[in-house]
């Protein structure tokens, strides 16, 4: 038992890793056909149960004020299910909600416990791993040579260009790899490089207009932040070696970096094109998709008083779209909780997130809220943000391990 505990704890930050990113993760055991006889997150779920039960937690954290709000909300999901139209897939949406809620209940609970740059430092290098692996591919589905086998898993490169972003943002500006800073340049410019090629096109943009948007309304901190900067002679020298390390690597994969580039560049000219209205003439078949799905979300949702008020239940999108109770969502979070849950659930759900941020926000915490609530505005349904329920509090409370 004691072995056990000891484990559980020298691997919290891991645990937690996995679990947040296991549903990609997933994608590497699906393209080369191996058989999980446990699902990864179910087993990373798991092990945070067990670490709850094993090892003595404050439970305190787990009980603030701000929580109610989140019981609230859950309370209100499982009441529309009433009169919600799915018959199967809204109790799987359900389960798979509560991933989300595990993942929270967690983070609060073990924050006091968890060392933020270790847990940080495996995030980077293992999803920085996994797209590096997913790029490798990606040219075989481009080409055609291995097309079949990367489809399945072609949702993947959404999630790499959200962590190579995510990754970024850390790199810049948390104290991480501060042991080994050539590490940490390393993995600066492969993120950056990774985010470029993958073709996730929000998540470039996004991270754009993050970094624009801090800088200006923090110029004088940032400026006074770059006029303070001390490099250390071992920063100094170990620069050189990150960059060479990027170089290396760039050019041992040059022609397929330089087939996903101009893939991302196409990519991007299709947005561009569609704004200023220029001549479309490549497909915007995504786009369009999308469009569709906002303009039908925002006419059921103002159908009615009583629709707009308590929504159409959890679970119940694919019903009213195609008539397949099957998982389907707008690829916004505003509208698709709108659609399902009304106003009533919405605010509840906007008023927890709210009530968590902190009056004294740091830039970076800043940073990562605005990225990934911008993406989740363009992509992803509730049940696909585990993420964000895990990071709340490692990026709101201020409960540093010394």
């Amino acid at each position: 038992m004691n072995s056990l505990k000891s484990n559980i704890r020298y691997n919290r930050e891991l645990v937690l890793v996995l679990f947040i990113i296991s549903g990609s993760i997933k994608s590497i055991f699906i393209y080369y056909k191996i058989n999980l006889y446990l699902d990864l997150t179910l087993l990373a779920g798991l092990l945070m149960v067990a670490d709850l039960l094993i090892y003595k937690h404050n439970i305190k954290n787990a009980f603030i004020t701000n929580n109610l709000l989140l019981v609230s909300f859950t309370f209100y999901v499982f009441l529309s299910l009433v009169w919600s139209e799915s018959t199967e897939f809204k109790y799987i949406k359900v389960f798979l909600f509560f991933t989300n809620i595990l993942g929270y209940f967690y983070s609060t609970v073990v924050i006091d416990k968890l060392n933020k740059k270790l847990f940080w430092e495996i995030f980077i290098v293992i999803t920085t791993l996994a797209s590096l692996w997913f790029s490798t591919l990606l040219r075989g589905y481009i080409d055609g040579s291995n097309y079949s086998k990367v489809k399945p898993i072609l949702g993947f490169y959404l999630s790499s260009s959200l962590y190579a972003g995510i990754s970024i943002i850390v790199l810049y500006l948390k104290t991480v790899f501060i042991k080994r800073p050539y590490i940490k340049y390393f993995f600066l410019f492969t993120n950056i490089v990774l985010l470029a090629i993958l073709g996730g096109r929000a998540p470039i943009l996004f991270l754009i207009l993050t970094i624009v948007s801090l800088s200006i309304v923090n110029y004088k901190s940032i400026f006074r932040s770059i006029r303070n900067i001390k490099v250390s002679k071992n920063q100094l020298f170990s620069i050189p070696f990150g960059v060479s390390a990027l170089i290396g690597t760039i050019f041992f994969f040059y022609e397929t970096i330089q087939i996903l580039a101009a893939r991302t560049l196409q990519r991007l000219q299709l947005i561009f094109e569609r704004i200023f209205g220029s001549n479309i003439t490549s497909d915007m078949s995504s786009t369009n998709e999308r469009i569709e799905h906002y303009n039908f979300s925002f006419e059921k949702i103002t159908n009615g008083f009583s629709e707009f008020l308590f929504g159409y239940g959890f679970g119940s999108y694919g019903i009213y779209k195609l008539g397949q109770d099957i998982k389907l969502y707008p690829h916004n979070i505003l509208l698709e909780m709108l659609f399902e849950v009304g106003l009533v659930g919405t605010s509840l759900l906007i008023m927890f997130i709210y009530f968590n941020v902190p009056k004294k926000i740091t830039i970076f915490a800043m940073a990562i809220s605005i990225f990934l609530l911008l993406n989740f505005l363009k992509s992803y349904s509730i049940i696909d943000i585990r993420i964000f329920f895990c990071l709340i509090p490692l990026i709101y409370f201020n409960n540093e391990r010394k």
